[in-house]
């Protein structure tokens, strides 16, 4: 895309273990338009997780990426060593971790996670500059400054998450991660934090990459969604065209396994079969063996971006290349 703020291009990402190599992300090409929340959604273990931490070189050893560029404004964020990393984490790029109470320090006040991020990366700034900032940004979230002086353990889940958010947002990134942000909210809490979201992603014209496998915070949230299975993106497509019309069979399989209400159903539809193991993928489509659509070719050949309709998809029903 010709304003995207970050290209994914060819990138491969392995775990060696005592059983072979876990190829948690294979061959990955997307990318984020500027000011746009692109939802990257899929089956636990697919990999989506790993590849948001692999935008900010943050996986665990002994994880590497064996392939691929990581474009951030142009900058392949791939060259950079750790000690360039720490300046671009913050400033460029923020990420909003799944739990909170495991992200958080619990033996310091939340008014510390805030000036040592501050004290970090712009020394010049004061500390009573520093707390105005903060004072503000938390407020905006709802939340009282009097409750800074607090521990995590002190706030409610909700909370615990805006603060995350205000952690991801107080040096003004361009870009936010959020991976699973709602996966330890109540449904009610879900929807006042997702409204907080939607919000103040207009007001700072932030770029989400949001990662989840909850299809209904996507059709809420996002602008386009990248759909993954086992370590690749099999589709991508504006958001309104792919619940409308999903192409790849897995994408079908994912939205006709979400209830509707609408639908006199005594059960939800499932998909057959298990996910791949990684070490050892099948050949071919990695879906072929619980595709309902297999065709000759699908267990021999691996589809690769397929383009129809001026979407992206990785099946052999559409025609395309093969690898």
């Amino acid at each position: 895309m010709d304003d995207a703020i970050l290209s994914i291009t060819g990138l491969s990402i392995h775990y060696p273990t005592s059983t072979g190599i876990v190829k948690a992300v294979d061959n990955v090409s997307f990318s984020l338009p500027r000011g746009k929340v692109v939802g990257l959604v899929g089956e636990s273990g697919c990999g989506k997780s790993t590849l948001g931490l692999a935008i900010l070189k943050l996986m665990r050893p002994p994880g590497e990426i064996v392939a691929g560029k990581i474009l951030l404004d142009g900058e392949n964020l791939i060259d950079k060593d750790e000690a360039q990393m720490r300046r671009i984490r913050g400033p460029k790029v923020s990420m909003v971790f799944q739990d909170p109470m495991t992200s958080l320090n619990p033996l310091i006040r939340l008014d510390r996670h805030f000036l040592e991020t501050i004290d970090a990366h712009e020394r010049n700034v004061g500390k009573d500059d520093a707390m105005a900032r903060i004072n503000k940004l938390v407020e905006h979230l709802g939340i009282s400054s009097s409750r800074l002086r607090e521990f995590p353990h002190e706030l409610s889940g909700g909370m615990r998450q805006r603060i995350m958010i205000g952690l991801a947002l107080i040096l003004n990134p361009k870009l936010i991660i959020a991976d699973e942000p709602t996966n330890s909210l109540d449904v009610i809490v879900e929807a006042h934090f997702l409204d907080l979201l939607k919000g103040l992603q207009k007001e700072y014209n932030l770029t989400i990459l949001l990662i989840t496998h909850n299809m209904g915070i996507v059709a809420q949230l996002a602008d386009r969604v990248a759909v993954m299975y086992a370590g690749r993106i099999v589709e991508e497509a504006g958001v309104m065209d792919l619940f409308a019309r999903p192409l790849h069979p897995y994408t079908k399989g994912l939205l006709s396994s979400i209830p509707n209400i609408e639908v006199d159903q005594m059960r939800l539809y499932t998909m057959p079969g298990s996910p791949p193991d990684l070490t050892d993928p099948p050949p071919g489509c990695p879906f072929h063996p619980r595709c309902p659509n297999k065709m000759s070719i699908c267990d021999k050949k691996t589809p690769h971006d397929i383009i129809t309709d001026g979407r992206h998809v990785e099946c052999f029903l559409y025609g395309g290349k093969d690898a």
